[in-house]
Protein backbone atom coordinates (compact mmCIF):
# COMPACT_ATOMS: atom_id res chain seq x y z
CA UNK A 1 0.00 0.00 0.00
CA UNK A 2 2.59 2.34 1.14
CA UNK A 3 4.36 1.80 -2.48
CA UNK A 4 1.41 2.33 -4.24
CA UNK A 5 0.52 5.47 -2.36
CA UNK A 6 3.94 7.02 -2.71
CA UNK A 7 3.87 6.20 -6.86
CA UNK A 8 0.29 8.11 -7.40
CA UNK A 9 1.75 11.02 -4.84
CA UNK A 10 5.15 11.32 -6.73
CA UNK A 11 3.33 11.21 -10.35
CA UNK A 12 1.03 13.69 -9.32
CA UNK A 13 3.63 16.16 -10.74
CA UNK A 14 2.05 14.88 -14.03
CA UNK A 15 -0.85 17.05 -13.11
CA UNK A 16 1.54 19.86 -12.82
CA UNK A 17 1.57 19.93 -17.11
CA UNK A 18 -2.47 20.17 -16.85
CA UNK A 19 -2.47 23.95 -14.34
CA UNK A 20 0.00 25.66 -16.44
CA UNK A 21 -1.84 29.20 -17.06
CA UNK A 22 -2.56 29.37 -21.22
CA UNK A 23 -2.77 32.98 -22.01
CA UNK A 24 -3.35 33.51 -25.92
CA UNK A 25 -2.93 37.21 -24.91
CA UNK A 26 0.81 36.98 -24.60
CA UNK A 27 1.16 36.58 -28.57
CA UNK A 28 -0.34 40.61 -28.02
CA UNK A 29 2.66 43.19 -28.33
CA UNK A 30 2.52 46.11 -25.75
CA UNK A 31 4.60 49.08 -24.72
CA UNK A 32 6.07 48.27 -21.23
CA UNK A 33 6.13 44.41 -19.85
CA UNK A 34 3.29 42.20 -20.93
CA UNK A 35 0.58 42.20 -17.89
CA UNK A 36 -0.31 38.85 -18.96
CA UNK A 37 3.43 37.07 -19.36
CA UNK A 38 4.17 39.26 -15.03
CA UNK A 39 0.75 36.72 -14.46
CA UNK A 40 1.81 33.35 -16.07
CA UNK A 41 5.63 33.45 -14.62
CA UNK A 42 4.43 33.95 -11.41
CA UNK A 43 1.53 31.04 -11.53
CA UNK A 44 4.00 28.78 -13.20
CA UNK A 45 6.55 29.73 -10.11
CA UNK A 46 3.66 29.22 -7.63
CA UNK A 47 2.08 25.82 -9.19
CA UNK A 48 5.76 24.27 -9.35
CA UNK A 49 6.76 24.45 -5.94
CA UNK A 50 3.38 23.17 -4.63
CA UNK A 51 3.68 20.01 -6.65
CA UNK A 52 7.25 19.70 -6.78
CA UNK A 53 6.69 19.32 -2.64
CA UNK A 54 3.73 17.27 -3.34
CA UNK A 55 6.20 14.96 -4.97
CA UNK A 56 8.79 15.22 -2.76
CA UNK A 57 5.76 13.63 -0.20
CA UNK A 58 5.87 10.58 -2.40
CA UNK A 59 9.26 10.50 -2.96
CA UNK A 60 9.89 10.23 1.08
CA UNK A 61 7.26 7.85 1.48
CA UNK A 62 9.19 5.34 -0.64
CA UNK A 63 12.17 6.00 0.83
CA UNK A 64 10.79 5.58 3.95
CA UNK A 65 9.40 2.61 3.25
CA UNK A 66 12.40 1.19 1.96
CA UNK A 67 14.14 2.28 5.07
CA UNK A 68 11.71 0.44 7.55
CA UNK A 69 10.93 -1.95 5.28
CA UNK A 70 11.72 -4.75 8.01
CA UNK A 71 9.31 -3.24 10.27
CA UNK A 72 6.46 -3.00 7.72
CA UNK A 73 4.20 -5.74 7.56
CA UNK A 74 4.36 -7.77 4.33
CA UNK A 75 1.31 -8.18 2.18
CA UNK A 76 -1.48 -9.01 3.78
CA UNK A 77 -4.68 -8.09 1.42
CA UNK A 78 -6.29 -9.96 -1.87
CA UNK A 79 -5.14 -8.22 -5.14
CA UNK A 80 -8.72 -6.80 -5.46
CA UNK A 81 -7.75 -5.15 -2.21
CA UNK A 82 -5.12 -3.22 -3.52
CA UNK A 83 -6.86 -2.19 -6.92
CA UNK A 84 -9.59 -0.35 -4.99
CA UNK A 85 -6.98 0.83 -2.79
CA UNK A 86 -5.07 2.40 -5.80
CA UNK A 87 -8.18 3.76 -7.72
CA UNK A 88 -9.63 5.44 -4.43
CA UNK A 89 -5.97 6.74 -3.84
CA UNK A 90 -6.21 8.06 -8.00
CA UNK A 91 -9.34 10.39 -6.75
CA UNK A 92 -7.52 11.25 -3.65
CA UNK A 93 -4.80 12.59 -5.40
CA UNK A 94 -6.57 14.18 -8.16
CA UNK A 95 -8.85 15.91 -5.73
CA UNK A 96 -5.30 17.12 -3.72
CA UNK A 97 -4.46 18.51 -7.51
CA UNK A 98 -7.68 20.08 -7.52
CA UNK A 99 -7.47 21.85 -4.12
CA UNK A 100 -3.53 22.91 -4.16
CA UNK A 101 -4.14 24.21 -7.77
CA UNK A 102 -6.88 26.60 -6.13
CA UNK A 103 -4.87 27.58 -3.33
CA UNK A 104 -1.92 28.07 -5.60
CA UNK A 105 -3.91 30.24 -7.84
CA UNK A 106 -4.43 32.32 -5.17
CA UNK A 107 -1.23 32.40 -3.28
CA UNK A 108 -0.37 33.65 -6.98
CA UNK A 109 -2.45 36.23 -7.58
CA UNK A 110 -1.17 37.93 -3.88
CA UNK A 111 1.87 38.24 -5.91
CA UNK A 112 1.05 38.84 -9.47
CA UNK A 113 -1.71 41.59 -8.85
CA UNK A 114 -0.22 44.17 -7.65
CA UNK A 115 2.27 44.33 -10.06
CA UNK A 116 0.05 43.89 -12.85
CA UNK A 117 -1.87 46.58 -11.23
CA UNK A 118 1.34 49.13 -10.79
CA UNK A 119 2.25 48.56 -14.59
CA UNK A 120 -1.31 49.69 -15.58
CA UNK A 121 -1.40 52.45 -13.55
CA UNK A 122 -0.46 55.01 -15.95
CA UNK A 123 -2.63 53.90 -18.75
CA UNK A 124 -5.98 54.02 -16.09
CA UNK A 125 -5.47 57.72 -15.10
CA UNK A 126 -5.21 58.29 -18.80
CA UNK A 127 -8.19 56.75 -19.99
CA UNK A 128 -10.05 58.09 -16.51
CA UNK A 129 -8.89 61.42 -17.85
CA UNK A 130 -10.47 60.99 -21.06
CA UNK A 131 -13.92 59.38 -19.18
CA UNK A 132 -14.40 62.09 -16.83
CA UNK A 133 -13.86 64.89 -19.19
CA UNK A 134 -16.33 63.75 -21.87
CA UNK A 135 -13.99 61.95 -24.17
CA UNK A 136 -10.49 65.07 -24.15
CA UNK A 137 -7.19 64.12 -23.45
CA UNK A 138 -5.31 66.46 -21.22
CA UNK A 139 -3.51 67.68 -23.84
CA UNK A 140 -6.19 68.28 -25.86
CA UNK A 141 -9.14 69.70 -23.44
CA UNK A 142 -7.75 73.23 -23.33
CA UNK A 143 -7.51 73.65 -27.01
CA UNK A 144 -10.50 71.37 -28.34
CA UNK A 145 -12.38 74.57 -29.87
CA UNK A 146 -9.50 75.81 -31.97
CA UNK A 147 -8.98 71.91 -33.42
CA UNK A 148 -11.13 71.55 -36.99
CA UNK A 149 -13.66 68.68 -36.83
CA UNK A 150 -13.15 68.32 -32.88
CA UNK A 151 -15.79 65.41 -32.59
CA UNK A 152 -13.37 63.12 -34.47
CA UNK A 153 -10.69 63.99 -31.97
CA UNK A 154 -13.62 63.05 -28.96
CA UNK A 155 -14.69 60.24 -30.83
CA UNK A 156 -10.87 58.59 -31.34
CA UNK A 157 -9.86 59.29 -27.53
CA UNK A 158 -13.51 57.47 -26.44
CA UNK A 159 -12.72 54.64 -28.98
CA UNK A 160 -8.78 54.32 -27.75
CA UNK A 161 -10.24 54.85 -23.77
CA UNK A 162 -12.66 51.56 -24.44
CA UNK A 163 -9.78 49.47 -26.09
CA UNK A 164 -7.21 50.55 -22.65
CA UNK A 165 -9.58 49.68 -20.76
CA UNK A 166 -10.32 46.37 -21.96
CA UNK A 167 -7.11 46.13 -21.70
CA UNK A 168 -6.55 46.46 -17.91
CA UNK A 169 -9.78 44.24 -17.72
CA UNK A 170 -8.46 41.47 -19.23
CA UNK A 171 -5.26 40.32 -16.67
CA UNK A 172 -7.43 41.24 -13.86
CA UNK A 173 -9.85 38.76 -14.86
CA UNK A 174 -12.88 41.39 -15.28
CA UNK A 175 -15.49 40.74 -17.77
CA UNK A 176 -16.64 44.04 -19.69
CA UNK A 177 -20.75 42.76 -19.43
CA UNK A 178 -20.93 45.33 -22.16
CA UNK A 179 -21.89 48.03 -19.37
CA UNK A 180 -21.03 51.64 -20.07
CA UNK A 181 -17.22 53.56 -20.50
CA UNK A 182 -18.07 54.98 -17.13
CA UNK A 183 -19.08 52.11 -15.26
CA UNK A 184 -16.18 50.00 -16.25
CA UNK A 185 -13.79 52.52 -15.68
CA UNK A 186 -15.30 52.86 -11.69
CA UNK A 187 -15.24 48.85 -11.46
CA UNK A 188 -11.36 48.91 -11.40
CA UNK A 189 -10.60 51.74 -9.69
CA UNK A 190 -10.56 50.22 -6.60
CA UNK A 191 -7.33 48.41 -8.26
CA UNK A 192 -5.68 51.48 -8.56
CA UNK A 193 -6.86 53.60 -5.70
CA UNK A 194 -3.96 52.43 -3.12
CA UNK A 195 -1.21 53.56 -5.34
Amino acid sequence: MLNLLSLLIGGSGIFVVLTKFNVPELNMSFFDENPFAIKRDVIENVMTWIFTSLALVGLFLQVGGEIWSDRLPSRQHASSFYAYFSVASFLAVVATVYVLTSIGNQIAKRTWLPVVVAKQAELYSQTRFVVDHDGWREDQLSVRNTLPNPEIYRQKNIEAAVRSIAQIEKPLDIPPDGAELKLRVERIKPFFNNL
